[in-house]
Parts: C-alpha cells; structure tokens; sequence
C-alpha cells in the first residue's frame, strides 16, 4: 500500500489534469443548468475487477481509468444529499462481485462551485487521508478533512 501512495503522490499533478479534462462538460452544466455532479476515487487493494465499472455506472456518468487498482467514477445529476450514497452503492456492487478492499474518496460539485482544482485537490487529499489512517470500506468524503483540521 505504500507502493500505491507514493506513487499517487508523485502523480498528483497527471491525475488532477486528467480528471480536469473529464469533467469539462460537467462545469459546463453544472454553470449552465445547475446540474450538480460528484466524483468518486476508488483504489481497490486486490484489484480484479476488469470490465465492471462500466457496468455498473448510469449511461449519463463517466468512468475513467487510471491504473488496476485506481478508478474514477464522475456521476451526473447527483445533488450533496445523495452523493455519498451514490459511491456507497458502486463500493457495494463492487463488494458483491467479490470482496476486496476499498479506499473510496467522494466529492460534490454543490460544495465546490466552480472551482474545478480545489475540488479535485480535495478529492486526492480525502483518498490520501483514507489510505494512511486506514478508512477501507467505507466512503469518505470532504467532512473527514474538515474534522481533522478542527483537532
């Protein structure tokens, strides 16, 4: 596991300019309709899961790969009440398939406005603080940072 963050720590920059061209179409929604949308940041320990992701998202989100052991899920039209439990229900699709251990990060647009590079720094941070205070199996979105700032 120390492996997987060192080298999400030296690809930081790469992930966050990947994710920023993927939800390009989304701020532009978000701006012009409202539309609010989440992303979700898995990193699976075992992986072995191959062609499920694309599965089990909705047709209207957006799954990105970024390694066997860490995906991206960018979900449309999911508002600050349900987010979480959109990427509770990925994890347990996922889970159901076979069980594994996950680190799952969420964030939602409605918190971050248009501010496409907190957000998607946020994301990276919340996934960080999940691997090293070992939080698997549970989704973890930007409240854990804001209480962990607070102690």
């Amino acid at each position: 596991m120390e492996i997987f963050l060192q080298s999400l720590l030296n690809n930081r920059h790469k992930y966050q300019k990947e994710l920023q061209q993927a939800i390009s179409s989304f701020l532009y929604r978000k701006d012009r309709y409202s539309n609010e949308f989440s992303i979700v940041l898995i990193y699976i320990k075992n992986n072995q899961y191959n062609y499920e992701f694309e599965k089990i998202v909705r047709q209207t989100d957006k799954y990105i790969y970024f390694s066997s052991d860490l995906h991206c899920i960018i979900l449309d039209e999911t508002s600050s009440k349900s987010y979480i439990k959109a990427a509770e229900n990925i994890q347990y699709s996922l889970q159901k398939l076979q069980r594994n251990i996950f680190y799952t990060a969420t964030v939602s647009s409605e918190y971050h406005f248009l501010d496409a590079a907190n957000m998607l720094s946020t994301l990276l941070d919340i996934l960080i603080y999940a691997i090293r205070n070992n939080l698997s199996n549970i989704v973890v979105d930007s409240t854990i940072l804001e209480n962990y700032n607070h102690l």
